[in-house]
C-alpha cells in the first residue's frame, strides 16, 4: 500500500532561519527486536512455555494459525542479525530476555543454562562488533506458569493525545496523565506518587462504583521515597497519535489505549488532517516532538532515549518509500525537539531491525529496515531502501543527505 505522504522539504524552518540538520555529539542510534517476535526455538533445550506459546497453539490463537515457533530462528540465526547491525553501522541493538528462556518454570530457582549460553554469545557478539547491548528485561512474553497465578499489566507505547476540538481541551489534560503520568509520575516527578488528578479521579470513580477505597492503591509515603528517582533515563515507545474528546451517551467505550480510556468516559480517534498508515498507525511527525516536550515541562532536563519508534505495511516491497518518508519526518521532529526546545534526547532507536512476528498480526504486518524471507528456512535478510537511508543517517550523522542514497556500498 502507498501512502500520499508529503515528501517535506530537507530544509526545516524556524522562525526565519534554517535548522542544522545534524545530530548533536554522543547522539546514540540503535534498532530493536524482541525475543518472541525474533527467536523462534520456542521448545529448544529446557525452554518454557510463555503466554504466548500458549496462546498461538490454542483455538482462540491468531486467525490465519501464525506463530512464533520458528519466526525469524534468531535463536539459531543470531549472527546474521549482527551481521545486519553492523551493516547499518548501529551504535546499539536493543533486544529482550526470554523470561522463559533463562528462568522456565519463572523463578529464579532453576536457572537455565543454555539461555544463558544464548544471551551470553549474543552480548559477546555484538561487543565485538562495537555495538553496544541495550537489554529489555520483559516484553510481553510472560511464563505461562505465572499467567496461571494472576494477570501483569505494563504500559507499553505512549500515543500523543491532543484535544479533538477546542471544548475538549478539559479533557486533555486527564488524558495524558492517565496514559503517561500513571507509569512517569511516581518516578520522575519532585514529590512522587500518582498524577493528583489521576489519584482524585479514580478516588471519585471508585466510591460511585461502590468501592470503599480506590482501585488505585494510594502510594505511602514510604512508598513515594523507595520509587522517586530510581532511574537513568526516561525510555519511550511512541508510534502514533490520538485525538481525545468526550464519549456521547451510547457510544461503545473504546480500548485503551488507541481508541479510548473507559475509566475517564474518553474516545480517541483520528483527525482528518493525519496521514492514516496501516490500520492502528496513523501519521502524525509533530506529535513525537510534542510529546517529548510534555515530558520535558513535566519532569525537568530528564534524558530521553526514544526505544521504538516505527512505520509498518503490508507489502514486502524491498523499496519502502514511505518508510523511509516516516522515518525521515520523525527524526525531523526530534531535531526539533532537541534543537529548538531544548529537550534532552540522547537517543532514538528503530523499530524494528528486521521484519519479525507481530503478535496479532503475524506475519502480515512489516516493520523491518530489513526483509525477510519467511518461506526460507533460513529466513534469509535483505536490506530495505529504508535500511540503506537508516544507514547513511548513522553513519554521516546529518538528515542533509544526498537525494541518491542509494549507492552507498556496505
Amino acid at each position: 500500500m502507498l501512502l500520499a505522504l508529503v515528501v517535506v522539504s530537507i530544509a526545516l524552518w524556524s522562525s526565519g532561519c534554517a535548522v542544522d540538520l545534524s545530530f548533536p555529539p554522543g547522539f546514540l542510534f540503535g534498532s530493536a527486536t524482541s525475543a518472541y517476535q525474533v527467536e523462534g526455538a520456542w521448545n529448544v533445550s529446557d525452554k518454557g512455555e510463555s503466554i504466548w506459546d500458549r496462546f498461538t497453539h490454542s483455538q482462540s490463537g491468531n486467525e490465519d494459525g501464525s506463530t512464533g515457533d520458528v519466526a525469524t530462528d534468531s535463536y539459531h540465526q543470531w549472527e546474521r542479525d549482527m551481521e545486519v547491525a553492523a551493516n547499518l553501522s548501529l551504535d546499539y541493538y536493543r533486544f529482550s530476555l526470554s523470561w522463559t528462556r533463562i528462568l522456565p518454570n519463572g523463578f529464579a530457582n532453576y536457572i537455565s543454562e543454555d539461555g544463558k549460553r544464548y544471551y551470553n554469545q549474543l552480548i559477546d557478539g555484538l561487543l565485538a562488533k562495537g555495538i553496544q547491548p541495550v537489554v529489555t528485561i520483559y516484553h510481553w512474553d510472560l511464563p505461562q506458569r505465572l499467567q496461571d497465578l494472576g494477570k501483569l499489566s505494563l504500559s507499553n507505547q505512549l500515543v500523543w493525545y491532543e484535544a479533538s476540538t477546542e471544548e475538549d481541551e478539559v479533557w486533555l489534560d486527564i488524558a495524558q496523565q492517565y496514559s503517561y503520568g500513571r507509569f512517569s509520575h511516581p518516578i520522575y516527578s519532585k514529590e512522587g506518587g500518582w498524577p493528583p488528578v489521576i489519584e482524585d479521579h479514580m478516588r471519585n470513580k471508585s466510591s460511585s462504583e461502590g468501592f470503599h477505597q480506590s482501585r488505585l492503591p494510594e502510594f505511602t509515603d514510604e512508598e513515594k521515597e523507595l520509587v522517586k528517582g530510581t532511574f537513568d533515563f526516561y525510555a519511550i515507545n511512541h508510534y502514533t497519535s490520538r485525538a481525545v474528546r468526550k464519549r456521547r451517551p451510547g457510544e461503545p467505550h473504546g480500548g485503551f489505549p488507541l481508541t479510548g480510556a473507559p475509566d475517564l468516559d474518553l474516545l480517541f480517534e483520528r483527525r482528518p488532517d493525519w496521514t492514516e498508515g496501516n490500520e492502528w498507525l496513523y501519521i502524525y511527525p509533530e506529535g513525537l516532538r510534542r510529546m517529548l516536550g510534555w515530558l520535558r515541562d513535566q519532569y525537568g532536563d530528564i534524558p530521553i532515549l526514544i526505544t521504538e519508534n516505527g512505520f509498518s505495511t503490508a507489502e514486502d516491497s524491498l523499496e519502502d518509500h514511505d518508510r523511509v518518508q516516516y522515518y525521515r519526518r520523525y527524526l525531523e521532529q526530534v531535531l526539533l525537539a532537541i534543537k529548538e526546545d531544548g529537550v534532552n534526547v540522547i537517543g532514538y532507536t528503530a523499530w524494528s531491525l528486521i521484519d519479525n512476528f507481530e503478535w496479532m498480526d503475524g506475519y502480515k504486518t512489516k516493520f523491518g529496515l530489513c526483509h525477510v524471507n519467511f518461506s526460507d528456512p533460513l529466513r534469509t535478510r535483505t536490506l530495505r531502501r529504508s535500511g540503506r537511508f537508516y544507514a547513511d543517517v548513522i553513519k554521516r550523522r546529518t538528515l542533509d543527505l544526498d537525494s541518491d542514497y542509494r549507492n552507498y556500498e556496505f
